[in-house]
């Protein structure tokens, strides 16, 4: 069987696609969670903004002033972006990229304020001190940055939005199949 390894997107891409070239419910079968790990957002080292809620104030104070990149419409980076702008209630303008490279550089050169940035793609930044760790996507600290706060901790509720990936095959895979690599993995 062919399977699919994809991200939260995948269940969320019918809200934000009109049309797509399949249906994610009728076309494919869930068959396992994989992994789940927050994003973390990030400011240049450079940037005025210490903390979560020094990002949100001047976006408060200065609505649309800052420049909020991500990886692309419908990625989990927009995803995390799109829940902590209506958590804290702020308006940002929103820069779409290809992909996370393209957002980090954009922050090195200015053009962007901030962006969560996959964890494992941001932790070399923030260890020598290129990128500062602002919080977490999730409930939970992480504890590959036990020293980051959670949005929540950080001082905006209802914002907390793991990135997470799952296993999926093609409808009417035998039911059977899906239990044993589901076991499997």
């Amino acid at each position: 069987y062919t399977l699919l390894i994809n991200s939260n997107a995948h269940s969320v891409n019918p809200a934000i696609y009109a049309r797509l070239p399949y249906d994610t419910t009728k076309d494919f079968v869930d068959i396992v969670p994989l992994s789940m790990a927050p994003n973390v957002l990030v400011v240049g080292a450079g940037s005025p903004h210490k903390s979560l809620m020094d990002l949100v104030g001047a976006a408060k104070a200065r609505p649309g002033t800052i420049n909020w990149g991500h990886a692309g419409v419908g990625s989990g980076t927009h995803l995390n972006t799109e829940k902590l702008i209506a958590a804290a209630d702020i308006k940002v303008t929103q820069v779409p990229f290809k992909g996370t490279p393209e957002v980090v550089q954009a922050i090195f050169s200015g053009s962007v304020d901030c962006y969560w940035v996959p964890i494992s793609a941001g932790m070399s930044h923030i260890r020598n001190g290129k990128l500062r760790a602002l919080a977490v996507s999730s409930s939970k600290r992480s504890p590959a940055l036990p020293d980051v706060p959670t949005t929540g901790e950080a001082g905006v509720r209802g914002a907390d939005a793991p990135l997470w990936f799952g296993v999926w095959g093609p409808a009417g895979i035998p039911a059977h199949v899906v239990n044993k690599i589901n076991a499997g993995v």
